[in-house]
């Protein structure tokens, strides 16, 4: 899963998460469907275009995420939750 979000086209759409609130990546998975889902698509070009910028987001939130995991050493589900929050602070600019 997580070298499709970060390296594969991404899909026109992601299975629905299980829980109401998810977790980990699937926080982070959930946070890039909602921003999609956001933006107003035209036709076949510009979606695709708009999955590959926001793919590209989500890969240097993860980039830059693993970067500083060298000096804080965080355990898997802190990881995603710092990922999700550096993917957060992103989309929002």
């Amino acid at each position: 899963m997580l070298v499709r979000l970060l390296w594969k086209p991404l899909p026109e759409s992601w299975p629905e998460a299980e829980a109401p609130r998810p977790a980990g990546l699937r926080a982070v998975i959930a946070l890039v469907r909602e921003v999609a889902a956001g933006v107003p698509q035209h036709d076949d070009v510009e979606r695709r275009v708009r999955r590959a910028a926001t793919q590209a987001i989500v890969r240097d939130a993860f980039q830059q995420t693993v970067a500083e995991q060298d000096s804080e050493h965080r355990g898997p589900a802190e990881f995603a939750d710092a990922w999700r929050v550096r993917l957060a602070d992103l989309l929002d600019e």
